[in-house]
């Protein structure tokens, strides 16, 4: 019964990620050119540990996770790269890791590799049973300057508590979130 859940849950995950994606077009678009203005650049690439493939056994996996790009080739940024991070419309791209199964729509915290290398607990290794999500409790549920501890703390609790209910509570709270951290 877990492999057709999880099927059910990637369906969902692409049609929800593709109808946001053509949605979002024309604001996928104006953010693209912020980037272009900010960076010089429209894209970064960064590599990214949570990922687990359906089929395989449950561990850490790395993928490569895009967003917007907020920083100069030089390393500074500009007043527009600030406004694309604080505005967190630089992740809107990571629909995109949705919609290839890089990510979820709602699962832990994609970590650094420097980050995923440090977790040596059993309680951390549980969150390795899920994958890694465009939101999560971790994003709902943790301040925007969260410290690692209050991540993982976050993501043992979905891990414990994961279910489809509880996914879809995460989706509804996650644009009201969004909206208080840039207000």
């Amino acid at each position: 019964t877990i492999v057709p859940k999880r099927r059910l849950a990637r369906a969902a995950d692409l049609l929800v990620s593709g109808v946001l994606l053509i949605v979002l077009l024309p604001l996928l678009l104006l953010v693209a050119l912020v980037a272009l203005l900010a960076s010089g650049q429209l894209l970064s690439r960064t590599t990214q540990v949570g990922r687990r493939r359906v089929g395989r056994q449950a561990g850490p996996e790395s993928f490569t996770m895009v967003a917007f790009q907020s920083v100069r080739a030089d390393g500074t940024i500009s007043r527009l790269g600030r406004w694309l991070r604080g505005s967190e419309l630089d992740r809107l791209p990571q629909l995109w890791n949705v919609l290839k199964g890089d990510l979820a729509l709602v699962g832990v915290k994609p970590l650094a590799p420097s980050e995923a290398a440090d977790l040596q607990e059993a309680w951390h290794q549980k969150r390795n049973e899920h994958s890694a999500g465009f939101t999560g409790l971790w994003y709902v549920q943790a301040p925007a300057d969260a410290d690692l501890d209050a991540v993982l703390i976050a993501d043992a609790y979905y891990a414990a508590t994961y279910g489809a209910r509880g996914n879809l509570a995460i989706l509804g709270r996650t644009p009201i979130v969004w909206a208080r951290r840039v207000a």
